[in-house]
């Protein structure tokens, strides 16, 4: 395994690597210098979730990654990260190519042993929600902190943009999301990612809704712009729509972030990764 490219954006300094495995497949990896030197690492090569938003998916799903190369890849990464700053990685979260829930047993694996020599690490897994696996995982016992993409606040909603949502019954998401928040071991808030797309899921009823849904809960709403992908069906709310939405969100005293994704002009946004590479 070895870094073969390394770009770093203009903009915010964001760093994307591509990484060729020893099968001669390619990955990519990405690292956010200006969040205390986290990293998102990839979990398979392609993804079988095809959200409607996504690259990562398009062309299909090749194979997961197995333990020894999804550490590899956390220690070839970090090695950069030290290397050009002088600080080892202080945040891993799997939010690149792939689902990590359907990936559960090498991802799992490779977590238990990068925490074993790493254990001061922020671990962090984002999944769309594959709802036994988040039960599992909350039984394992594992100090992290769960990321959900949730994107939406109705099934029907739901399974427009995340296909896979229609194995998985939104109800039955929320409960398990319930479930790890008192039974698994959060080092934080669970973080409820939600792009916020224009005239889809950006009305007040909407915002309305994530109130109902978390509200008074150990619960953080993470709002991100949405990232160019190629022939594009869905696209960012209105700058007014996005204020009215966190406005209800603010007056309701909800926790919430909102920030563009990062690395989007060189394709290491949310979303961008992989297909240009291929």
């Amino acid at each position: 395994m070895k870094i073969i490219s390394k770009e770093t954006s203009k903009e915010d300094n964001v760093v994307k690597y591509a990484v060729k495995l020893d099968d001669s497949n390619i990955i990519e990896a990405v690292s956010f210098p200006q969040y205390n030197h986290t990293i998102c690492l990839s979990c398979q090569i392609g993804c079988p979730v095809r959200c409607v938003f996504c690259e990562s998916g398009k062309d299909g799903m090749v194979r997961n990654l197995n333990k020894k190369e999804i550490i590899e890849q956390f220690k070839i990464i970090n090695k950069e990260v030290k290397k050009n700053s002088g600080n080892d990685v202080s945040t891993l979260i799997f939010m690149g190519i792939g689902e990590p829930l359907l990936n559960y047993n090498e991802v799992v694996g490779a977590i238990r042993e990068i925490k074993e020599e790493n254990n001061n690490l922020d671990i962090r897994i984002t999944t769309v929600g594959i709802t036994n696996k988040v039960y599992q995982l909350a039984e394992e016992r594992i100090p992290l902190k769960l990321c959900l993409s949730l994107h939406a606040t109705s099934d029907e909603q739901r399974k427009k943009i995340i296909p896979i949502a229609k194995n998985y019954q939104f109800d039955d998401l929320i409960k398990s999301i319930y479930f790890f928040e008192k039974n698994g071991i959060n080092t934080s808030e669970i973080a409820i990612h939600y792009l916020i797309f224009d005239n889809f899921n950006d009305s007040i009823d909407d915002a309305n809704e994530l109130v109902r849904l978390f509200k008074d809960k150990n619960f953080e709403i993470i709002i991100k712009s949405v990232c160019p992908v190629e022939n594009q069906k869905f696209f960012e709310s209105k700058e007014e729509n996005i204020l009215k939405f966190i406005n209800v969100l603010e007056k309701n005293n909800m926790k919430y972030h909102y920030s563009p994704s990062r690395g989007r002009e060189m394709k290491a946004g949310c979303g961008q990764l992989r297909r240009k590479l291929i």
